[in-house]
């Protein structure tokens, strides 16, 4: 069995996580962490749990026991706090897969630009979590930055016509609408429900931290420069996401149709 351990476990991300691999055949959960509950059982802070767990949350304070006991550590943290832990863990055997934005990009100062905080383990040698792009180089990887929600679907939808060079790719629109979970579980006013209800609301546009993640992907497969135009909304449910891409095509192609 894998020993999976979980930083960051009271999260949206975290939650899900925990509940995935409470289900899957070949994980035994070892560790979860959060700052904010410490000593609590997490079914005190997530009750439709409580059927499938009864593990007590840990302290971060404890970060070497807890990769000592683990295969893998799932990072669920906001973005800023994965480097730390990368670096702390370096010398360790443990794997790291963080689902928050500190290792998905090659160029530090990308990140940075984006974020706008310093990144700290500039030498970590991370990996891009998108299987269907760097399956093998996932394997082996002792740091791996996973995808984002945008970017995964969009990447996907884009790899096929981007790689085969079919597509202009200076004047891609990215129409993406997700729901209010992905601003996480604190409160806003932004996504309070009297502010939000029935409505649709743009944010980050011309700044969405995933447009780099999306143009560095698309650049790497094509050879050349990816630019996106990327406006997304969200929208008052809770999960959901819809999508889809609009592209100009180099050519017009036969598509077997008389007309």
């Amino acid at each position: 069995m894998t020993k999976v351990s979980i930083l960051g476990a009271t999260g949206y991300a975290g939650a899900e996580l925990v509940k995935l691999l409470l289900q899957h055949p070949n994980v035994t959960l070892t560790h979860i962490t959060s700052e904010s509950h410490t000593g609590q059982a997490l079914a005190d802070v997530y009750p439709h749990l409580r059927s499938i767990t009864d593990l007590t949350l840990e302290s971060m304070e404890n970060l070497e026991a807890i990769a000592t006991d683990s295969d893998f550590i799932f990072i669920a943290l906001p973005h800023g706090h994965a480097m730390s832990v990368g670096k702390a863990l370096a010398h360790t055997a443990v794997r790291i897969i963080d689902l928050g934005s500190d290792y998905r990009f090659n160029a530090p100062k990308v990140y940075e630009a984006w974020y706008h905080v310093p990144h700290t383990h500039p030498d970590a040698h991370s990996v891009y979590g998108l299987a269907k792009l760097n399956r093998e180089a996932i394997k082996s990887a002792k740091i791996i930055g996973n995808a984002g929600c945008y970017t995964t679907a969009s990447i996907l939808a884009l790899a096929p016509l981007v790689k085969n060079h079919l597509i202009k790719t200076d004047s891609i629109i990215i129409d993406a609408k997700s729901g209010t979970s992905g601003a996480g579980r604190s409160a806003k006013l932004d996504t309070h429900y009297p502010e939000f209800y029935d409505a649709f609301k743009a944010y980050g546009v011309a700044t969405h931290r995933h447009t780099p993640e999306i143009e560095a992907a698309l650049t790497k497969l094509n050879g050349s420069t990816v630019m996106l135009n990327f406006p997304p909304p969200s929208g008052a449910y809770e999960s959901r996401y819809s999508g889809y891409s609009l592209c100009q095509l180099k050519r017009r192609h036969y598509t077997g149709v008389s007309e």
